[in-house]
């Protein structure tokens, strides 16, 4: 993952206007919209790395996952954190699906799985989704999200590999922006970007939002989307100021 300084574009220059906790603000517009008298409150700490958090619509609570310690948490707002699953496959990202079970992008292991059990009940039993691409297997599944029609949009930079993109284990010549059908089709969306990383999706399910955290030229990324989900365009959405880089 990656930390992008808010709202830095191209033109401007990289001023610093504010700066609180983690976050710095470069542009003057974030100013417009945030809240500077707000401040950071830290919910739980102790952790090694933490990345993919979702929040749980069915119980109201929020899971993350501690990468490096092959674990993810429950944060429930009132009662404080806990320990959700031992062994997550060293996930990144965590995705909860429209039936209301846990996917989870397994960076480490190279794949994207389903928790086999409710979310009520979590236990280290997954189901293989998806592991390779034309026979070659995953670099680090990292950050994904479903679109209404089910179809998954993910990245697959080489951020778990243990030599990123020098690794011996690499399989893959590049870093892909994957689409997956809920028939098992995969798709390829942009091979170019040297390290994907997170993903989002607009709320009309048209434009898919990619950040690169490339170091070189760190920036968000817009795919013009049809109505089946295909992309029908890409251009740069926004350029971006990075201040960490995911060893």
């Amino acid at each position: 993952m990656c930390v992008f300084c808010f709202g830095v574009s191209a033109k401007q220059s990289n001023t610093l206007l504010f700066e609180q906790g983690p976050y710095k603000i470069f542009n003057e517009q974030a100013l417009e919209v945030l809240n500077l008298n707000s401040h950071v409150k830290t919910l739980a700490s102790g952790y090694d790395w933490l990345e993919g958090p979702v929040w749980v619509n069915q119980g109201g609570y929020l899971l993350y996952s501690d990468i490096p310690n092959h674990q993810v948490y429950k944060y429930t707002p009132g009662k404080g954190a806990s320990l959700y699953l031992a062994h997550s496959g060293y996930s990144n990202g965590l995705i909860v699906n429209k039936q209301n079970e846990l996917v989870l992008l397994q960076s480490r292991s190279r794949v994207i799985s389903k928790m086999k059990t409710p979310l009520s009940t979590p236990k280290p039993q997954y189901l293989q989704i998806v592991s390779h691409y034309n026979g070659q297997k995953f670099n680090s599944p990292n950050d994904g999200v479903f679109n209404d029609l089910g179809m998954l949009y993910f990245s697959d930079p080489p951020y778990g590999l243990p030599n990123q993109l020098d690794d011996e284990g690499k399989e893959l010549k590049f870093q892909g922006v994957y689409s997956l059908k809920n028939t098992g089709e995969l798709t390829l969306l942009d091979r170019d970007l040297i390290y994907p990383n997170g993903v989002a999706l607009s709320a009309d399910n048209k434009t898919l939002y990619v950040a690169a955290s490339n170091a070189n030229k760190p920036a968000w990324y817009q795919y013009d989307l049809n109505d089946s989900g295909a992309v029908v365009s890409k251009s740069l959405f926004y350029l971006g100021v990075l201040q960490q880089l995911l060893p």
